[in-house]
């Protein structure tokens, strides 16, 4: 009997993660899209990506602009930050970043986004202090994270970093609480595609 529910439990969370990971219909066109209108990006403006990864993303964003949007893409993995190097326009400027601290230029960028990687924070304090010094007075930060719900959490647990990120996701009150901390005004709160949100912050003109 004892195996049987067993069985069951491995199928369910089974059935969980195939529900969860299936194919989406957007595509990072369509949200490379929504978040050049979303965040009122246009040419001349600078713009950065923390943590990006293989840098697909960011690139996609770049060339929207045709070379008219300055971009800096950070990553923590040194041999995403080599590949990214190797790939990308002219327009973007790659940076390799640290747990507790973005390593952009202070005051470097009009908008500063993060795509599902906030909840990855180990030292959230001195990250997003770093976050804080990189953006312009009176620019926007775009934290796009995913909650911290309990089928998820079953698939994919963290024990690493603070309480509030011991699960794959966070809550829209902890980003909201930790950016108003940093000294970002919270703006507005938009959903996202993937059963994802968007937490919008600016940083007060003075």
């Amino acid at each position: 009997m004892a195996r049987v529910i067993l069985i069951g439990l491995i199928a369910l969370v089974a059935l969980l993660a195939l529900l969860y990971f299936r194919p989406r219909r957007d595509t990072d066109s369509e949200q490379v899209a929504l978040l050049a209108r979303e965040l009122a990006l246009r040419p001349g403006m600078v713009a950065a990506e923390v943590g990006a990864g293989d840098g697909k993303f960011a690139f996609l964003l770049a060339r929207k602009f045709d070379g008219a949007l300055s971009m800096y893409v950070t990553e923590l993995d040194p041999k995403l930050v080599a590949s990214m190097q190797g790939g990308r326009p002219p327009n973007v400027t790659v940076l390799e970043g640290a747990a507790g601290n973005a390593r952009l230029p202070a005051a470097c960028c009009d908008v500063v986004y993060l795509r599902r990687v906030f909840h990855h924070f180990t030292e959230p304090g001195s990250m997003n202090a770093s976050l804080f010094r990189a953006i312009r007075p009176g620019g926007t930060i775009a934290v796009i994270d995913r909650p911290a719900g309990l089928s998820f959490n079953l698939i994919s647990f963290q024990l690493r970093g603070p309480r509030n990120r011991w699960g794959h996701g966070i809550s829209i009150a902890s980003v909201s609480d930790e950016l108003r901390a940093a000294g970002f005004q919270v703006a507005r709160v938009i959903s996202w595609p993937d059963r994802n949100y968007c937490v919008i912050g600016k940083k007060p003109k003075t």
